[in-house]
């Protein structure tokens, strides 16, 4: 892999209840899960607002450099922090995620700054995206404005828009899990797959 990729877990997760990464998927932690998606990956690291315990060997956590900026500050920080030119940055409550769907990304990345996957309804995903490091600029920009929105941190960016529907799942891929009746839901459509 010629690319880093960041594991977002700084949210509040208060749509949850509790911390979405200790969430129980297919009987291991959310993170845990997560983690095991990218098996290649020689710098693979969270983003979190403070350490997070028992990691396996190899795998750090970088905090914000903007405290409670929300997701950006966790993009921020991680683009200053990659050992690669290239981050694949997505989010930890995303369980159909994994290294297929950063590969998917990094061929079409070409001289772009960024490759953010997108759906038919026009809603686009920046915590399941490939970035160039030179998007740290721009992030340091917005941020130092007061500036948090990812719609935002895009527009600056020469970025590449693909169809949710190549990758592995089909925009099934990009679900997150934000509520209980989101795990529940995904869950259904797992099985849906399997027939």
């Amino acid at each position: 892999m010629d690319y880093s990729v960041a594991i977002l877990c700084g949210g509040k997760s208060t749509r949850m209840g509790r911390d979405k990464k200790n969430l129980n998927w297919h009987g291991v932690p959310l993170l845990t899960h997560m983690l095991r998606g990218f098996p290649d990956c020689d710098d693979l690291f969270l983003a979190a607002n403070e350490e997070t315990r028992d990691l396996p060997d190899g795998i750090r956590t970088v905090n914000d450099r903007y405290p409670g900026c929300g997701p950006l500050g966790g993009l921020h920080a991680s683009l200053l922090s990659m050992k690669h030119d290239v981050l694949f940055a997505v989010s930890c409550d995303a369980p159909l995620i994994d290294c297929r769907t950063a590969e998917i990304l990094r061929a079409e990345l070409g001289t772009h700054t960024a490759v953010v996957p997108k759906t038919a309804n026009g809603r686009v995903h920046p915590l399941a995206a490939l970035y160039r490091r030179e998007a740290g600029e721009a992030a340091e920009r917005q941020l130092s404005q007061g500036k948090y929105k990812l719609r935002d941190f895009l527009a600056e960016l020469d970025a590449v828009y693909i169809p949710g529907t190549i990758l592995p799942y089909g925009v099934l891929t990009l679900s997150n899990l934000n509520s209980p009746e989101d795990i529940r839901q995904l869950e259904v459509e797992i099985e849906r797959l399997k027939q």
